[in-house]
């Protein structure tokens, strides 16, 4: 007979692989880890354990029983979580979740998921709605699933019932009807992808759906310029007649949806009020791949019936890694602003490069020339876009100051070039490398990011010597 324990470290183990299904899709630097929490009274004495029982928290249990044993009286098991983990979670930076309660006579258990709490924050967009981000979306989602399925453990039933890409198209089903103040409209995400997969006369979806509120569409909003609105307000569910309208939608025009009916064309203006949260929109690209964007931020990335969360190509970790590895003294303050540097420049649609020296300034100097000297200057996010709007490279030192923009790089013949990839992105290579050669230059980190929005970060420690 299979013992109780035996099958819950099986279950542990398939939950392992479905989390890890889940939120590699999402950002795989959010590390879900999972531990079930099993509580068993035997002659009115309650027992813990953690599994894994190899984990660290089994050898705090003594000293802090009498406060489990009063959480459990009070079928607090939220805190009672919460209060097992405090000391772990503060020590590792992590955030906890946990399923209900599963109860057989004198045995319990729960289970419990954590995240890495900087990441997860590092996604969170939205403030006034339910859901911050499709990351928390999902992770309730995640949550209520191995709440449903518990019981069917102790039943010994067959508990592999699930499956990650379904809990990402509820994820973001559920995300993207809060957001829009539709949260009874259960089939949202499937009315937006069957759209997505229609022609109309050969021509793949394109175009634009604004989603306001209903009260909004009636008396007016400010960012809303409401064109020309239709007699007969039509359902979403009509997925034909909406691709039809879609092919109005060119130039800045877009269709006008309360998230249940569309009320007619439309164009966003003026300057948005970003604490108010009431404008979203769906961007069809092309046949089945969407985007669902707040302002400017796309929020959920469909492609295929794949459902991806947009982020940077670059993690905050690797990045500063690859700036340690260069610049061991460069401050966490130099840091975080060449990150919001490198994340703006991202926007750039045409692709950009920027590079990172201490020797910045006599670079610029060494390669006027070739490029555009500037006053020195501290550059900020809001005027990234712009510097970076013509050929060349941006010249910028550690502690974030421009020199040079439009910087056409030099730099030897290699054998480290790669004939598959742009110019752009070669150049940095012959550079890096030569500098990397040449005593009297400092290392750089060059951050070269091609037109598809992908990001290379090229340095010496990256080369293949």
């Amino acid at each position: 007979m299979v013992s109780r324990k035996s099958e819950l470290e099986k279950y542990m183990r398939f939950l392992r692989l479905y989390l890890n299904g889940v939120f590699n899709r999402l950002d795989k630097e959010l590390n879900p880890t999972v531990n079930i929490i099993t509580i068993k009274r035997t002659n009115n004495i309650l027992n813990f354990e953690i599994l894994p029982e190899y984990h660290e928290i089994n050898r705090d249990f003594e000293r802090k029983s009498l406060l489990f044993q009063r959480l459990i009286v009070e079928r607090e098991f939220e805190k009672l979580g919460d209060a097992i983990f405090f000391e772990y979670d503060k020590k590792n930076k992590m955030n906890g979740y946990y399923s209900s309660v599963a109860k057989r006579n004198d045995f319990i258990f729960f289970v419990r998921v954590g995240v890495d709490r900087s990441v997860f924050f590092s996604h969170s967009v939205l403030m006034s709605t339910k859901y911050t981000s499709l990351v928390h979306a999902t992770i309730e989602e995640v949550m209520s699933e191995i709440s449903q399925r518990n019981a069917l453990v102790l039943d010994s039933m067959n508990f592999e019932l699930f499956n990650y890409k379904e809990t990402l198209r509820r994820s973001a089903n559920n995300f993207i009807a809060s957001s829009i103040d539709q949260s009874l409209v259960l089939s949202l995400f499937e009315q937006i992808n069957n759209i997505s997969s229609l022609y109309y006369e050969n021509n793949a979806s394109t175009g634009k759906i604004v989603f306001a509120q209903q009260k909004s569409i009636k008396k007016g909003h400010k960012n809303i310029d409401q064109i020309l609105l239709l007699s007969q307000k039509v359902s979403l569910y009509n997925t034909r007649l909406i691709r039809k309208l879609l092919e109005m939608c060119k130039s800045g025009i877009a269709l006008l949806s309360d998230g249940k009916y569309v009320y007619g064309i439309c164009r966003i203006v003026g300057k948005f009020n970003l604490e108010r949260e009431d404008i979203f929109h769906i961007d069809f690209l092309d046949l089945y791949e969407w985007e669902f964007i707040y302002y400017e931020k796309p929020l959920i990335k469909i492609n295929h019936n794949e459902i991806y969360l947009p982020q940077n190509e670059v993690s905050y970790t690797t990045f500063k890694l690859r700036l340690k590895e260069l610049f061991p003294k460069i401050t966490s303050k130099n840091t975080n602003g060449l990150f919001l540097i490198m994340n703006k420049a991202l926007e750039q649609k045409n692709g950009t490069m920027l590079v990172i020296s201490t020797n910045a300034k006599s670079e610029t100097l060494r390669l006027k020339s070739q490029g555009f000297l500037v006053q020195p200057k501290v550059i900020t996010p809001d005027i990234v876009k712009k510097i970076t709007s013509i050929d060349g490279a941006v010249l910028i030192d550690t502690d974030c100051i421009c020199y040079g923009i439009g910087v056409i790089l030099d730099g030897m013949a290699t054998t480290n070039g790669d004939t598959s990839r742009g110019a752009r992105y070669n150049s940095a290579i012959r550079y890096v490398e030569t500098i990397k050669n040449n005593k009297h230059f400092s290392d750089c980190l060059a951050i070269v990011i091609s037109e598809d929005g992908y990001v290379d970060l090229i340095s010496k420690h990256t080369l293949n010597f």
